[in-house]
């Protein structure tokens, strides 16, 4: 059976589209893609982030300008890949979150992108709102991937780990009788905020290789003044949104930490080594014995970022995750087509070890377009 996974992540680089195909209870991803962003909705999407006060006008009208271009791209490569609509039996779809507030009580959540609209625009049955059903069980929303990554792996004789570094950076912890996961902080997000204001120009919109970073110097004061946000100290279950690490709150610690007169380009240095200690920092505290990290997500093509954390974590070997078997890009979207599945199979999933849920349950709600009818 065919599903098709579709999201943005945080870092706002494209519309991610993966297609899956069920092989008993294993999903295989058959091949992803990021397709860019409508010029003038990626515009739209960049200003909402920043912006305190959104209308409900402005909210509403977004939300459905996202599902018709994520239906659009999902259309457009459905038809690439010679894969009729009528041949899948659902989207996974995540959207694109706007804000987050796991660890906020009550803790809440909100992605954009209206399901009934991809629906009714692609034929497809769509399944979303996970992240909405895992808080209405009283966990955090996030990360959802642990799951995934432990289906993918399977049972492990000694710890280890995957990263993925998108816009906030999550972590898998893959032990031999148990799942943990979390949030350990900034991925990519503050990353390509401090360099698109530094590069306005540049139409890529993020430093390519960690090219930039690589010629600034760690300021050690900045580094272990952003280390001591409280942020950090939350034990798990523990996720982070966009707005936690972004260019306010960096400001705001240049600020109290600096003298003024740095170097942009030593900041930028600063928050690769930020990215990279927080994650070292959250391994080391919950699996000491960890020997083996897998990496995903566009962080993994940041060199500057990997050699930081070969430099944080001297005793862990990490690799790039295509060694264990997963996609490096395509692996989020490969996430939520297999969650669509598991919905459509009556798969409850276990968040117990990772957001806190209370209990296994079944996540996500089913959308029909016009004429469909439930089995």
């Amino acid at each position: 059976m065919n599903y098709i996974g579709a999201l943005s992540g945080t870092s706002l680089d494209g519309l991610d589209i993966g297609w899956v195909r069920m092989e008993a209870h294993y999903p295989r991803l058959q091949d992803s893609v990021t397709l860019p962003w409508p010029d003038a909705l990626q515009w739209q999407w960049q200003q909402s982030l920043r912006a305190e006060a959104l209308t409900p006008a402005h909210l509403a009208r977004l939300d459905r300008l996202t599902a018709l271009a994520f239906a659009e791209a999902i259309l457009q490569q459905l038809n690439d890949w010679s894969l009729k609509p009528a041949e899948v039996s659902a989207i996974g779809f995540h959207g694109q979150t706007l804000a987050h507030g796991g660890d906020d009580q009550p803790a809440w959540t909100l992605q954009l992108g209206h399901a009934p609209t991809l629906a009714a625009e692609t034929g497809i049955p769509v399944v979303a709102g996970f992240r909405q059903d895992d808080i209405a069980n009283g966990g955090q929303g996030a990360p959802l991937a642990p799951l995934l990554h432990r289906q993918l792996l399977g049972e492990l004789e000694e710890t280890a780990a995957v990263l993925n570094i998108g816009g906030i950076a999550n972590l898998s912890l893959l032990m031999p009788e148990q799942t943990l996961g979390l949030d350990t902080g900034p991925g990519n997000a503050l990353l390509d905020d401090w360099y698109r204001k530094h590069h306005p120009r540049d139409p890529a919109g993020f430093d390519r290789g960690g090219r930039w970073a690589r010629a600034g110097q760690v300021l050690p004061e900045l580094l272990q003044h952003l280390l001591a946000d409280s942020w950090f100290d939350q034990p798990p279950p523990r996720s982070a949104c966009r707005s936690d690490f972004s260019l306010h709150w960096l400001e705001g610690h240049l600020l109290e930490a600096l003298e003024g007169g740095e170097k942009p380009v030593d900041i930028q240095a600063t928050l690769v080594a930020l990215s990279a200690e927080s994650i070292a920092r959250a391994l080391k505290s919950l699996a000491p014995d960890c020997r083996r990290m897998w990496v995903a997500g566009g962080g993994a093509h940041n060199h500057s970022l990997m050699q930081a954390l070969e430099q944080a974590l001297p005793d862990v070997a990490i690799q790039p995750a295509r060694l264990a078997g997963l996609d490096v890009d395509g692996l989020e979207a490969q996430l939520f087509a297999w969650l669509a599945a598991c919905r459509l199979n009556g798969t409850a999933l276990d968040l117990r070890g990772i957001t806190g849920a209370r209990c296994p349950r079944l996540l996500g709600q089913l959308y029909l377009p016009p004429g469909c009818r439930p089995d």
